[in-house]
């Protein structure tokens, strides 16, 4: 984009998806099994940030903390963090918030005064805001969804927590419905 004010010319550069969220979409990755070689990964790898082992490979292991030390966060700081500190620490901000409206989520959900069974029942052939509210409830809690896009997963359980209590409520929420990523 050009912009003309008063005989200057500014050029501007709108960053693209890739660009924006590189730290999602690529990696290297070494394994001595295959000497020197590097797979250089570009894509949705489906293992937020990998435990890795000793030589920083990727691990048959996946249950190891999210520390900088233990996983392999190169490929969220190659655009998006500083380092690993700060993306261990973006990923925990994250996760707690995106806790907080899943419990807050659930808690309405399983209120079955409120929330009738029915509303549930996933042979009824009937699409009702609970089960949204349940599908996107369930998707937040995927493995790996708070890396990925933790914007839009607080945008989709705000959402559904404002329509399980305008159509079932209304409900005490304890949660601040406001984004806060």
């Amino acid at each position: 984009m050009v912009s003309l004010s008063r005989g200057n010319v500014f050029f501007f550069k709108q960053k693209t998806a890739y660009e924006i969220y590189q730290c999602d979409w690529s990696s290297d990755v070494c394994s001595s099994d295959l000497g020197d070689f590097v797979l250089n990964v570009t894509g949705h790898r489906f293992l937020a940030i990998p435990c890795v082992d000793a030589n920083g490979a990727p691990a048959d292991d996946q249950t190891c903390s999210f520390t900088p030390a233990e996983r392999n966060w190169s490929g969220c700081t190659t655009g998006c963090h500083g380092d690993a500190t700060a993306a261990a620490s973006a990923l925990a901000t994250a996760e707690a918030r995106l806790g907080a409206l899943e419990t807050q989520l659930e808690t309405m959900l399983t209120n079955t005064t409120q929330v009738p069974p029915s509303e549930l029942d996933p042979t009824s052939g009937v699409f009702t805001s609970a089960k949204g509210a349940s599908f996107n409830l369930d998707l937040s809690r995927k493995t790996g969804s708070s890396v990925h896009n933790p914007f839009l997963l607080e945008q989709l359980l705000i959402a559904s927590i404002a329509e399980v209590n305008n159509v079932y409520g209304p409900f005490p929420i304890v949660v601040d419905l406001q984004l806060q990523l």
